[in-house]
């Protein structure tokens, strides 16, 4: 008797454990009352510790601002596990590039006051910046093409960024360096023109570039537990940093600007509030109107490669089509990044909601858009009421219609910065493989093609890696002579692949293959393990950096030169230099800033 109520009793404890593990989402009322946020709540907690238990984050902030209304503040999981210390709406973390929002306001007040303008060149308000070029007819380098990331600039400086290099040393280190591009050719997103623009408000402004954010931006708008520096206030509120559920030391950044602010969700609220005010924070005007608007305009319409992904001045834009009753909107947003922390803040400034989510841990990544995304998503439902698609512009799905001429063009190899590619024809079938991925391409009769993949030939694939191949779209471009590819996910650019058809590579090429030690490594953050290898007549740079991600990275790239090589693809980090230099009686290379000597 007593074993069956023992055994009894273990399989009730079974079922109920398997209950609460199988627990799904907050049931959804059949109808939302316009602003009642009480099931957006709900089911975003429901979400939030279901991603941080699945991914191993270990904390995370949120907030919602619905105009003035502070609609939700929360934290989850430690701000210090070790201590037990929760995470709230008060925990400071490091937001990474949403730092960038906060240099163009203070650059954006410099041009209010008259100080400087936008549109003319940065060395006219930073004259010890030069940099090598190999674009004659480009225009200048002006802070507006450095807002827009339409600059031409490397993407980063790596040597000496992570690390308490003083901001001042990158102008030094650039010097030698080559522009990717001409201005406003292409979106590249550059960490180092936000770095040069932030030391061009400390000259022009005559103040510490901290200092003067903080009494031009940040104290205005009311941010108090905010800086660009490790305050008193900042440290006794930081997080601590993890990656794997282990607390990891942070590392300095030198170029501060560029992503260095400290800040949580309650003073990020503020900025919201600030945004959707036309720039005024109980009755104190941070910036004018007209500044807050062309922040927020399209930049970059005119540009061919790039429609239809607009930028505004630091934010990044799109445009979704939420459902028959809000109809298109303007969503603007910015994301940050550093090797322990991952941020998102995303507004919709027309209907002024806003959402900002922040993580103490590298595995963040995996559940920032999840959470940042349905966090907006179930806001909007609660502001308005009704139900809400948040999706962009959906594409047509092919017609199997193509034109000769457009299937042959296609036919050939293709590169990004980091794979290489092939699209072959058969009949009238095209087939594309990039890495260990082959795909269908379907034409349609404007010249664009959907994605198909099927297992084994006979089963239809519909997601990859989370990406859904219906959204996937292709077509050809041909820019100033450069053979194109568009992949765009969801209507919007995703990247591009070039055509390409390399020469042998060169004799001193060839010489350069083998296994490389840095020469010149920082104390945390350098590149390892770096090798020089071949595929195809195309360079392949492989290395790792623990810093950021234990696995391997690679590059590809094609010889300019005997001396000098550019790193491939269109956008960020491609069209970038490595090159040969002297040392020591023989022959290293030279990228990034980095110093390598062939090791065997």
């Amino acid at each position: 008797m007593i074993l069956r109520n023992r055994i009894a009793s273990l399989i009730i404890l079974i079922a109920i454990l398997v209950l609460a593990g199988c627990s799904g989402a907050p049931v959804k009322p059949d109808q939302i009352i316009p602003g009642n946020y009480d099931y957006a709540k709900e089911y975003l907690t429901w979400l939030t510790h279901k991603e941080m238990k699945r991914n191993k984050v270990m904390g995370l902030s949120i907030a919602i601002v619905d105009d003035q209304k502070i609609v939700w503040a929360q934290g989850f999981g430690y701000a210090d596990a070790q201590n037990e210390i929760p995470a709230t709406s008060e925990t400071v973390y490091r937001i990474g590039s949403i730092s960038k929002l906060f240099t163009v306001m203070a650059a954006m007040k410099l041009a209010e006051q008259g100080k400087i303008q936008i549109d003319r060149p940065l060395k006219n308000y930073l004259p010890q910046f030069s940099i090598r070029t190999r674009f004659p007819d480009s225009g200048p380098i002006t802070p507006r093409t450095i807002m827009t990331h339409h600059s031409g600039l490397p993407s980063s400086l790596a040597k000496g960024m992570w690390s308490s290099e003083p901001p001042a040393k990158l102008l030094d280190r650039l010097k030698d360096e080559y522009t990717a591009y001409p201005t406003n050719y292409v979106l590249a997103y550059s960490n180092t023109g936000l770095a040069l623009l932030g030391l061009m408000i400390e000259q022009v402004s005559t103040t510490d570039f901290c200092e003067y954010v903080e009494q031009s931006i940040l104290s205005p708008i009311g941010m108090q537990q905010s800086s660009f520096k490790r305050t008193p206030v900042v440290e006794g509120l930081l997080s601590k940093g993890y990656r794997n559920g282990k607390e990891i030391d942070q590392v300095p950044l030198r170029d501060v600007s560029a992503g260095a602010m400290y800040s949580n969700v309650n003073d990020l609220i503020l900025f919201m509030q600030m945004v959707f005010a036309g720039g005024d924070i109980g009755g104190r005007q941070v910036l004018r109107r007209e500044t807050m608007e062309e922040m927020l305009r399209p930049q970059n319409q005119d540009i061919p490669l790039e429609s239809p992904n607009p930028v505004g001045l630091g934010w990044f834009l799109k445009i979704f089509n939420l459902s028959e009753g809000i109809g298109k909107v303007l969503v603007a947003g910015h994301d940050g990044g550093t090797p322990l922390f991952r941020t998102s803040l995303v507004i919709l400034p027309e209907i002024k909601l806003g959402v900002v989510v922040l993580t103490n841990s590298t595995e963040g990544r995996k559940i920032l858009k999840t959470v940042t995304r349905e966090a907006l998503k179930f806001a909007l439902e609660a502001k308005t009421g009704k139900s809400v698609n948040l999706q962009e512009e959906a594409i047509a799905p092919p017609d199997k219609v193509a034109a000769e001429e457009i299937m042959n063009s296609l036919v050939g190899r293709y590169a990004t910065l980091s794979s290489l590619g092939s699209i072959e024809r058969k009949g009238q079938n095209l087939s594309a493989k990039f890495e260990d991925y082959k795909f269908r391409l379907i034409p349609s009769s404007d010249g664009k093609f959907g994605v198909e993949r099927k297992d084994l030939g006979i089963f239809p694939v519909k997601k990859i890696g989370g990406l859904e191949l219906s959204r996937v779209q292709v077509s050809p471009a041909n820019i100033d002579g450069r053979q194109l590819l568009s992949i765009r996910y969801n209507n919007s650019l995703w990247f591009y692949a070039e055509k390409i058809n390399p020469s042998p590579l060169p004799n001193t090429w060839q010489n350069m293959l083998g296994r490389y030690q840095i020469i010149n490594p920082d104390p945390k953050g350098s590149p390892q393990d770096m090798i020089l290898s071949s595929e195809e007549d195309v360079l392949v740079l492989r290395y790792k950096n623990p810093l950021w991600h234990p696995g391997e990275a690679k590059h590809y790239l094609i010889p300019r030169s005997d001396t000098e090589a550019l790193t491939l693809g269109i956008g960020r980090s491609s069209g970038e230099t490595m090159r040969m230099f002297e040392i020591d009686g023989e022959t290293g290379l030279l990228i990034w800033g980095y110093q390598m000597k062939k090791i065997n």
